[in-house]
């Protein structure tokens, strides 16, 4: 993400998570001249770079000591958690406000909750981001006791508090069926600009167009898999394997069945993507 990456490509900054800092700069490289002050991706990443972060997340989690596939979910918001929202707190976290009224007495409890990363539902069929944003914020009615008149029905709502720079959405694919667990994938459609307004969510401020700039993706099963990216520099996207890095070119739209983590950034600061006649199309599956 842009912002977290000017932070830690920042050498006169104090940071807590050094190593990854160390891995941002081995992953870019600077091609500053007279005209620009761009970053450009390497082809190829230090493997020992990417230990150094699992070391620093070990000392921090014994479990990750082990070379068992960890849940990047869990593992990214660990790294929010404990060092990364130390170095960049005001790029994190998602602020919102829900409101719970009864049904009986009209009482009303306002409760804020703060998420770095906003987990969605993913339905037992193919689905759009901005539906499943939609059925996570829309207003329905929860058995939800009234702590003043114990009314047991109640009207919820949410508005957001303020928009951040970030936004990371989780797409839950892993499901509970009795007593086994399986993984959903369904083809989720992801926007490459998403418009937070009114029709999603009320919020103080103005309709805000957020960037599509990286997505983690899962391959396999449950207990076992791959993980990849693609990420977007400079409006290239880059799919990311491992060490091994290469250009995919430009990006139309993206319906995939192995998205896990997708990346916002609110579009002011990020570069206007360029305008041509044709673009390449590239989809993940």
């Amino acid at each position: 993400m842009p912002p977290l990456r000017a932070v830690y490509l920042d050498k006169n900054k104090s940071l807590h998570f050094t190593e990854l800092a160390d891995l941002a700069r081995a992953m870019w490289t600077d091609c500053q001249d007279n005209n620009n002050n761009d970053w450009a991706m390497q082809d190829y990443v230090d493997v020992q770079k990417c230990l150094e972060v699992k070391r620093s997340m070990a000392r921090l989690f014994p479990t990750y000591n082990s070379n068992d596939q960890k849940d990047a979910h869990e593992c990214l918001v660990r790294m929010l958690n404990e060092k990364i929202e130390k170095d960049a707190p005001d790029i994190f976290p998602f602020k919102l406000k829900q409101q719970v009224k009864c049904l009986d007495n009209a009482h009303c409890t306002e409760t804020a909750i703060e998420d770095s990363v906003i987990s969605l539902n993913i339905p037992h069929s193919d689905v759009s981001l901005i539906e499943l944003l939609k059925q996570s914020w829309c207003e329905e009615e929860v058995e939800l006791r009234c702590e003043q008149c114990e009314c047991r029905k109640s009207r919820r709502s949410f508005a957001a508090a303020s928009l951040p720079p970030t936004l990371i959405f989780h797409l839950k694919r892993y499901a509970l069926s009795g007593w086994s667990r399986r993984k959903l994938d369904y083809i989720v459609h992801c926007p490459l600009v998403l418009r937070i307004d009114e029709e999603l969510i009320t919020s103080p401020a103005k309709p805000t167009n957020y960037r599509l700039v990286a997505i983690c993706q899962h391959t396999g099963l449950m207990d076992g898999g791959h993980y990849t990216a693609y990420v977007c520099n400079q409006n290239q996207w880059f799919f990311v394997d491992d060490q091994y890095v290469k250009d995919v070119g430009q990006m139309t739209d993206v319906h995939s069945s192995t998205a896990y983590l997708l990346f916002y950034v609110r579009e002011d600061l990020v570069p206007a993507p360029p305008i041509t006649e044709s673009t390449l199309s590239t989809t993940t599956t």
